[in-house]
């Protein structure tokens, strides 16, 4: 997990996404914010 720029999170779902230290806030698109 080093090798990636950011951080790899679960949604409730079990599917993977990359959150961006610094876009983590605004573009969150893969979890329960691109559902809603």
């Amino acid at each position: 997990m080093t090798a990636i720029p950011g951080s790899i999170a679960f949604d409730e779902y079990g599917r993977p996404f990359i959150i961006l230290r610094d876009q983590d806030k605004q573009k969150r698109l893969t979890g329960n914010d691109a559902i809603k």
